[in-house]
């Protein structure tokens, strides 16, 4: 295991790790997260603030259900792109009959 560019590199199989980071630059996080944050933000000091309750209600009600939902259904919908490896077709192609010998040249028709 070695850190190189800021990433750590492993040739562990299950290789494991938890980690916090410190990150104070903005852009680096989705605009559906920052608008969440800022509701919830502003509807836990719009009392102390403005001793406004009603602002801090309305605040909260738009974080519960407008811009929290929008940033856990967008969060939910990241990932990693899946693909189906299914190469039945290509190794039925190279198979020599039943006994499941690979053929070495492409495509050689058997009698």
């Amino acid at each position: 295991m070695r850190e190189e560019s800021g990433l750590i590199i492993s040739d562990s199989a299950n290789f494991g790790i938890q980690y916090v980071t410190y990150d104070e630059d903005p852009n680096d996080y989705p605009s559906y997260f920052l608008e969440a944050f800022i509701d919830k933000l502003c509807a836990d000091i719009a009392y102390m603030i403005i001793n406004s309750a009603k602002i801090a209600e309305s605040y909260m009600q738009k974080y519960e259900t407008v811009s929290l939902p929008k940033a856990m259904s967008a969060n939910s919908q990241t990932g990693v792109q899946q693909s189906m490896n299914d190469n039945a077709w290509i190794q039925a192609k190279y198979q020599d009959g039943d006994s499941g010998d690979m053929n070495s040249s492409m495509g050689a028709v058997t009698q």
